[in-house]
């Protein structure tokens, strides 16, 4: 069997030595592929023996090198993944020459290691240039292309330009759409890729529907419990909690977490994703307490698998920061938010997106300890970044704004705060509606800066708009709520 469930190690071992065909990491029997640590036990043994009958620098060793490569990515293991892709390359360069067939295809997953790994322009890189290879070969419209514009638009996604993920993995769709039926398994995973390509341009209705046909068509093909479908409902899961579905997005969570921990353990690189993007759900429900236990097994994972520097360890660590704060633990948020910033402003450039929501994070520690000066400064970098990445209408431009406001209202100048707040609302209400979860920040701002100027009507009644909006969104009991009603207080106390 494909896992080596079942059977003596040893004669595993002995059949896959026997046949010869040390580059085939698949089930003679069932003709499944190996998977887990059989695949890399048997990959290893089968590039030993390639490089004691054909010699170190052989085709017949890349091919080993390239098939252990596959197994080591399977299991999150990506740094052996690069290193043996690295070496496979050169050994196809030496025989065919920079621009075989071969050597595009090796880039193309050598890219994609190199992006797991967060090296996002060498992932850029190594991906325009098997795309290159690739076209040369086939023409531009080939099924064959829609590999490598995906791991091309995930670069461009990592580097923060998001105009140019979408236009790359449309071309793949339509490639892929013309390749297979419209419902075929092949384009699941291109209809999720697009989808990420929506959702980081604010477009979450888009990114809803793709990912609703992702999943019918991977719960058709593989059944209900498939890895593969727990990958789509922890993307879907991420469009409802964009929309404001936080009861949606948990269940469908919790859904893929059971089959991603059933498969690979529960300390394993696999189950992070899913593990942290339900600590966030948590947190939205209020639940800190549990978000931060989460969040402190993810950054486990990441810290063991990936090192201390890497950008997802950063992103937990901001998340983490956030968690400490709502706790009110500002010493060690503080100390969590800039921990998370440096790591990002060495793994990318100044004006990168990832930093921007490290120094807004960061704004936030220093509001939690009363320093305004530095939220303000803090706060206003990253609006700046942030314009410059999506323009003045992105809902993430909104996120700053709102932001920029809370710290303008805290230094006490209340005209600039209510003028961002407005922005901010503004764009928000455009994309989401008006009675949307996202619309509380911006409101809660607006609310305080009428109540500052004197204007104690309009104050209370955007506190009577947060209310019920928080009340509809999270039930009578949430800490959104107690928010909203000492918002009412203050502005009725104000009334008189």
């Amino acid at each position: 069997r494909g896992s080596a469930a079942g059977v003596h190690k040893q004669c595993l071992v002995d059949a896959y030595i026997h046949k010869e065909q040390w580059h085939d990491l698949t089930c003679s029997t069932c003709g499944n592929a190996y998977n887990g640590e059989a695949a890399v036990m048997l990959g290893s043994i089968g590039l030993a023996c390639c490089e004691k009958r054909y010699g170190p620098k052989a085709v017949q060793v890349a091919r080993a090198l390239n098939s252990l490569a596959l197994a080591h990515g399977d299991l999150g293991k990506y740094k052996q993944q690069k290193a043996l892709l690295k070496r496979a390359l050169s050994i196809y360069e030496d025989s065919f020459g920079p621009d075989h067939i071969t050597v595009g295809v090796t880039l193309s997953i050598l890219s994609d290691a190199c992006g797991q790994l967060g090296d996002y322009k060498q992932q850029k890189t190594l991906a325009e240039r098997a795309l290159d290879i690739e076209e040369h070969v086939f023409g531009r419209e080939h099924s064959n292309l829609a590999v490598t514009l995906s791991n091309l638009a995930c670069a461009h996604r990592n580097l923060g330009d998001y105009h140019q993920q979408k236009a790359l993995l449309q071309r793949a769709l339509a490639i892929d759409e013309r390749s297979f039926s419209t419902d075929h398994v092949n384009i699941a995973g291109t209809l999720v890729n697009l989808a990420d390509a929506f959702g980081n341009l604010g477009e979450h209705m888009e990114q809803k529907a793709l990912l609703e046909r992702a999943l019918a068509i991977k719960e058709r093909h593989f059944g209900a419990e498939h890895g593969q479908v727990a990958v789509a409902l922890v993307n879907l899961a991420g469009a409802h909690g964009y929309l404001g579905s936080y009861a949606q997005q948990r269940i469908m969570l919790e859904k893929a977490l059971a089959i991603k921990e059933r498969d690979f353990g529960t300390g394993h690189i696999n189950t992070a994703v899913a593990l942290r993007n339900l600590a966030e759900c948590h947190g939205h429900a209020g639940d800190y307490e549990l978000q931060k236990n989460m969040l402190d097994r993810v950054l486990l994972i990441y810290e063991r698998d990936f090192g201390e520097d890497h950008v997802d360890v950063a992103i937990t660590l901001g998340n983490l920061s956030i968690a400490y704060g709502n706790l009110g633990d500002y010493q060690q948020q503080m100390l969590l938010a800039k921990r998370s910033l440096g790591m990002k402003q060495r793994n990318f450039a100044p004006d990168h997106i990832h930093v921007a929501v490290g120094l807004r994070n960061l704004a936030s520690a220093h509001a939690s300890l009363g320093q305004y000066a530095d939220q303000r400064s803090l706060a206003e970098q990253s609006l700046a970044i942030t314009e410059k990445a999506f323009g003045g209408n992105h809902t993430r431009v909104a996120v700053a704004l709102a932001s920029l406001a809370s710290a303008m209202g805290n230094q006490g100048c209340y005209h600039e705060q209510r003028r961002l707040a407005e922005r901010s609302l503004a764009i928000k209400e455009q994309a989401f509606g008006c009675d949307h979860v996202a619309v509380l920040a911006p409101l809660s701002s607006l609310t305080s800066a009428h109540g500052e100027l004197g204007n104690i009507a309009q104050a209370l009644e955007l506190a009577e708009r947060s209310l019920r909006i928080a009340e509809e969104v999270f039930g009578p009991h949430h800490v959104m709520v107690a928010g909203a009603l000492c918002s009412v207080a203050n502005a009725c106390g104000g009334k008189g």
